[in-house]
């Protein structure tokens, strides 16, 4: 497959799917944080790009500023307490995931600058 160069006005095409598979803790400025890994794929296109929880909520953030009068679906709830149990971060790879997967079936949601720059290499 064909791999497509981040750039700042690349809209992802229809039929596009997301996956996230995998999850995994990395330590930054020594503290430990959750990764993760989101799988993009199409006709011409693969990749995978990491994703804290952070980047997911600040993302939410701006769609939902953007699409007042579109029902988004709901991003799975912060958690500061026990966030890298791995039971936690099984269930919220799952429920990110299926949070994706509902965006990218929102055309208005698909064709954004922001949403494409989330998902980007």
């Amino acid at each position: 497959m064909e791999k497509i160069k981040k750039h700042p006005q690349f809209i992802l095409p229809a039929g596009v799917k997301v996956a996230i598979n995998h999850a995994s803790t990395r330590k930054e400025r020594g503290k430990s944080h959750t990764v993760f890994h989101i799988t993009v794929m199409g006709d011409r296109i693969n990749w995978v790009t990491f994703r804290r929880f952070s980047q997911f909520d600040r993302c939410h953030k701006q769609l939902v500023q953007r699409f007042p009068d579109i029902a988004l679906p709901s991003l799975p709830p912060k958690k500061w307490i026990g966030s890298l149990v791995t039971e936690f971060v099984d269930k919220r790879r799952s429920d990110l995931q299926k949070y994706l997967q509902d965006l990218i079936e929102i055309p208005d949601v698909r064709r954004t600058a922001e949403f494409s720059a989330f998902l980007g290499k």
